[in-house]
């Protein structure tokens, strides 16, 4: 039986110095291994704020 993946829940607070950090570095890459996150959680929150 396959279990369903959990999906991790960031604050709004996490969410906005991500995107801080994501512009201030210039690579997602970079910010997500900083913050510990995966490069497509940064890459799908920084496509959304455009």
């Amino acid at each position: 039986m396959l279990k369903k993946a959990i999906r991790a829940k960031y604050t709004p607070e996490f969410r906005h110095e991500a995107v801080c950090m994501t512009e201030a570095k210039g690579n997602i890459a970079e910010a997500a291994r900083s913050l510990g996150v995966p490069e497509q959680a940064l890459f799908n929150r920084d496509k959304a704020a455009l």
